[in-house]
């Protein structure tokens, strides 16, 4: 018993450091309109030990869902990264948020908040509901 806690210091002192290791850092992180899309991109600076990038995508900035999951890739860091939604005239939402999400062995790690403001047209629309119903 009198080891014990000096045992639990070592455990914890290898579970920081273990968590140290795997850090994500983002360099850039940037969402554009390009025509009915939404291009995101964004580059790392360290990704040691990152398992998945996940792209989440909110209509309210509070409550997000993944919408990709993307792979690191071997280079490490400095990697470029892009998506491209095009999943959005089907819903009347006009602004709409976004942000990474790093898995790591034990740990995630969130980019910022980005938002983009999209204007549909009735027809984008129209054709974007017609999609939806024939998933």
């Amino acid at each position: 018993m009198k080891n014990f806690g000096l045992i639990l210091a070592l455990i914890v002192v290898f579970m920081c450091g273990g968590a140290a290791e795997a850090s994500i850092a983002f360099e850039r992180f940037e969402v554009a309109i390009q025509r009915d899309y939404v291009v995101i991109t964004w580059t790392t600076l360290d990704e040691r030990g990152v398992l998945r990038f996940e792209v989440e995508r909110s209509t309210d900035g509070r409550d997000f869902y993944r919408i990709e999951t993307v792979l690191p890739e071997p280079s490490g860091a400095g990697t470029e990264y892009s998506y491209t939604d095009t999943d959005l005239c089907k819903q009347e939402t006009r602004v709409y948020f976004y942000r990474i999400k790093a898995v790591e062995a034990g740990s995630v790690s969130y980019s910022q908040v980005r938002s983009v403001d999209i204007v549909l047209s009735v027809i984008q629309q129209t054709w974007g509901s017609l999609k939806a119903m024939f998933r």
